[in-house]
């Protein structure tokens, strides 16, 4: 894209779902929106743009992003690229944060504090710290390799996504804001639920090593499906006889509540 460098006044650039190899927006300093996602971008010089708040550079095949001068960003899509590491130390006021589908191995988030939305999605990461992120609302951690997951300082949690990794247990009980829930693909045998009375939807848990499932919240009447699978029998009969729920095939039971 070439001509660009022209308009130094510019605040905003969309030039997204086009077929670029190069994008070189060094000379305009006073942009604060850019959209560059769906190209076929292979690096993105981002120094000079001080001023940047948005950045939306997903679905290109960046191998490194340096927005270490981006210092005013607050929302930042850089998902479906190529990245095996993204350093965000510098963006404190970052609020959205999408870096899913990429090679990451590693995540700090201790410096960006007021994040509210976090997708951290198939990626390599072995550890996740997020509790100096005590502002997030929605989490999506899932397909990655997480042995361990701490949401104890996450009371804002309104959604959480975990499923698909190694976690053999979490804490739950201090989530009282929790409305959408997935945690199957894991290896959790015992999960409380009862302090999460705003869950609403389906909650996936199949696919763990489930011996323990309390589900006495007092609003189940929300919940339209609880997704297990190769639960013991009798799990199924508590469930069955004591809340109202009723094993429908091999691998579905539905929350039949009005």
């Amino acid at each position: 894209m070439t001509g660009i460098e022209d308009f130094i006044s510019l605040t905003t650039l969309n030039c997204h779902i086009n077929q670029l190899t190069n994008l070189d927006v060094t000379l305009n300093t006073a942009l604060t929106s850019l959209n560059c996602q769906d190209n076929l971008l292979t690096s993105l010089n981002l120094t000079n743009n001080v001023s940047l708040i948005n950045l939306y550079c997903n679905d290109n095949q960046l191998t490194n992003l340096d927005v270490s001068q981006n210092t005013s960003l607050e929302n930042l899509n850089c998902h479906i690229n190529q990245l095996s590491s993204l350093d965000l130390s510098q963006n404190t006021n970052l609020l959205t944060l999408s870096c899913f589908y990429n090679q990451l191995t590693n995540l700090d988030l201790s410096q960006n504090i007021s994040l509210t939305t976090l997708n951290c999605q198939h990626n390599l990461l072995g550890s996740l710290d997020i509790s100096n992120n005590t502002s997030l609302v929605n989490l999506y951690c899932n397909h990655n390799q997480l042995s361990t997951l701490d949401v104890a300082n996450n009371t804002n949690l309104a959604l959480l996504y975990f499923n698909n990794n190694q976690i053999g247990s979490l804490n739950l009980t201090g989530l009282s804001s929790l409305t959408n829930l997935r945690f199957n693909d894991n290896l959790i045998t015992n999960i409380d639920l009862s302090q999460n009375s705003n869950l609403i939807g389906e909650v996936w848990c199949q696919n763990n090593q489930l011996n323990s499932l309390d589900v006495r919240n007092g609003n189940n009447t929300n919940i339209t499906n609880l997704f297990t699978l190769e639960i013991p029998i009798s799990l199924v009969f508590l469930l069955t006889m004591r809340f109202g729920l009723l094993p429908i095939g091999p691998i579905l039971i539905a929350i039949l509540f009005s």
